[in-house]
């Protein structure tokens, strides 16, 4: 079903078979729709898709102090869409995080410093690269039922220089860069997150979130002269969404909002129900928005 399902489950069987103690492991597998993949403005440009998506990761926390910690970890990820196959890819990746909690006890607040990276492969040439963000994220706990946090990241997208080919059929147009990397998928972001849950009995757990992202996003759509003005870069999409299409991006404030049910079916396993909404605001008075929904299994040891 996956690209790259025999390295996937692969890592998922030596994650099982080889967790210890300070080791953690989790994987996740998903299923979704999203009415907007192609995060169009104009209604004839609009597409939904579903999509099915699987994790891993694995990693270490080493405890370097009474209050400190120091956590280590390695992933893997596949996504397949349903009609658009082309969006479909496989990323791979390293994180680290150094953690400190200010006192004792389960309510002591605690301070995050993070970084990541994945190098990513795409079925859509143009949409290769790497992604890499470092942030900050601060939470407590709130008596015995809510937590808190706040995140605050910064991140930046670089296209694959190796193996990018100039589009046939790429549009061009005065004033705007057309693309021969890739160079449409090269951008940076910085995005704060806000996020809470609470735990309403033993089973039950809601899950909500708020984030805002200030940095470029892509749009494929057919050009008109607004969104043609707005782009940074441009680039043909005929490959993913059809004949006509190209890729812009373009500076935008992104809100996104989430609303989640967690329930549990074992010790270790969880099921949950996600939905989120996001709303674009781009440069030119351009603007769409989303809602995707999402059903997950959950294992993490």
């Amino acid at each position: 079903m996956f690209r790259g399902a025999g390295a996937f489950l692969l890592l998922a069987s030596f994650v099982a078979a080889h967790v210890h103690a300070g080791a953690f492991a989790d994987v996740d597998v998903q299923a979704g729709t999203d009415d907007n993949v192609s995060r169009s403005e104009n209604r004839d440009d609009i597409e939904d898709d579903r999509f099915a998506q699987a994790s891993v990761r694995v990693g270490e926390a080493l405890q370097i102090g009474s209050a400190t910690s120091l956590a280590v970890s390695g992933s893997l990820r596949a996504i397949e869409f349903r009609r658009f196959r082309n969006l479909s890819e496989v990323a791979g990746g390293a994180a680290v995080s150094l953690r400190h909690k200010f006192g004792l006890g389960p309510d002591a607040p605690w301070l995050s410093l993070l970084a990541d990276g994945e190098f990513i492969d795409s079925d859509s040439v143009i949409r290769d690269g790497e992604r890499y963000g470092v942030g900050v994220r601060a939470g407590r706990r709130v008596g015995d039922r809510l937590s808190v946090a706040a995140t605050l990241r910064h991140e930046w997208r670089e296209a694959d220089e190796d193996d990018q080919r100039l589009p046939p059929n790429r549009p061009t147009f005065p004033g705007v860069v057309g693309s021969t990397r890739g160079d449409v998928f090269e951008f940076v972001a910085t995005e704060l997150a806000l996020t809470a849950d609470y735990q309403f009995d033993n089973a039950w757990l809601l899950l909500a979130s708020y984030s805002l992202r200030d940095g470029d996003v892509v749009s494929s759509a057919r050009p008109n002269a607004t969104i043609v003005g707005a782009a940074k870069a441009i680039t043909s999409d005929a490959a993913v969404y059809g004949p006509g299409r190209s890729a812009y991006r373009i500076g935008a404030l992104t809100h996104t909002a989430m609303l989640g049910l967690n329930y549990p079916l074992a010790e270790t396993v969880s099921v949950e129900l996600d939905y989120e909404y996001q709303r674009t605001d781009a440069d030119a008075g351009i603007a769409y928005d989303k809602n995707v929904l999402r059903l997950r299994l959950l294992w993490a040891y």
